[in-house]
């Protein structure tokens, strides 16, 4: 498993409702991995480009949605989809502040520099579950494994 940053097109913000989906794909006449972006639907002067960070073809709840998105990109939608279906999202909740590393026991250090975090998520912070094949996520919300 490699991690790739397409620098134009991580750019992108997101939308519920894109006007532009992107196909992420091999080629092998370069050998590389190649992103295309497409044009959803007609895209006048000054109209602000979005993708879609969830697999729109999964058709989520806008609760679902905010949740994933919240859970896997750290922001609340507030596109015109879910202010339409679900209204403002809830208020941030208040987190402690986080203590420094160097305040913390030497145990607790040492765990904290290791990446002892999620064991979905890369060093890099790259959420291993938005790498799958977006067919297992519809499997999974079907209750089928």
């Amino acid at each position: 498993v490699g991690e790739v940053l397409f620098d134009k097109i991580c750019r992108i913000n997101h939308s519920c409702s894109p006007n532009l989906e992107f196909n992420l794909s091999w080629s092998t006449d370069e050998e590389t991995v190649v992103n295309s972006v497409t044009a959803t639907q007609d895209i006048e002067a000054g109209d602000e480009l979005n993708i879609s960070y969830l697999p729109p073809r999964l058709n989520l709840p806008a609760q679902e949605r905010r949740r994933q998105l919240r859970e896997h990109w750290g922001f609340d939608c507030d596109c015109k989809r879910c202010m339409e279906e679900a209204g403002p999202p809830p208020p941030p909740k208040t987190m402690p502040a986080a203590k420094p590393v160097a305040s913390l026991p030497p145990s607790a250090a040492a765990a904290e520099t290791k990446g002892g975090g999620s064991d979905t998520s890369s060093e890099a912070g790259v959420c291993w579950d938005d790498l799958r094949d977006p067919d297992e996520l519809l499997e999974e919300g079907d209750g089928q494994s």
